[in-house]
C-alpha cells in the first residue's frame, strides 16, 4: 500500500491509523521532493483508518481515500479497504517494520 501526501514546508510526515496501533508505531514518510512525502507497507486484507501527522503536531485526513469518518475525538479519519487477492501470501513478517524490528516490509514507495 502506498501513502503520499503533499505537504510543501513540513518537517516530518507520518501515517497513524488502526494498523500502526495509532499512535505507538507511526510509519514515516520520507520527504520525495516538490512537497511531497511518500512511503508504504504491505498490509493484509481487510478494512482500516489512518490520518497522516505532519510535524507531530496536526493531524489531517486524506480525502482522496476510499472516504473518511468523522470521530468526535480523533477528527476527520480516512478510510482503507485493502482487498484479498487469492493468490498473494503475505510475508511472515509482514509487520515487523511496524513493530520496530529490521528487515520488515516497511519500505520508501
Amino acid at each position: 500500500m502506498e501513502f503520499r501526501c503533499f505537504r510543501p514546508g513540513a518537517q516530518r510526515v507520518e501515517v497513524i491509523g488502526s494498523f500502526t496501533g495509532w499512535q505507538s508505531r507511526p510509519l514515516e514518510l520520507r520527504n520525495a521532493g516538490n512537497g511531497w512525502w511518500i512511503g508504504g507497507l504491505i498490509l493484509p486484507p481487510g478494512d482500516y483508518e489512518f490520518q497522516y501527522r505532519i510535524d507531530g503536531t496536526e493531524v489531517i485526513a486524506d480525502y482522496a481515500a476510499g472516504g473518511v469518518l468523522f470521530d468526535r475525538h480523533a477528527g476527520w479519519k480516512s478510510l482503507l479497504f485493502v482487498e484479498d487477492r487469492p493468490n498473494v501470501e503475505m510475508p511472515a513478517d509482514w509487520d515487523a517494520g511496524l513493530r520496530g524490528e529490521a528487515g520488515g516490509v516497511l519500505a520508501a514507495a
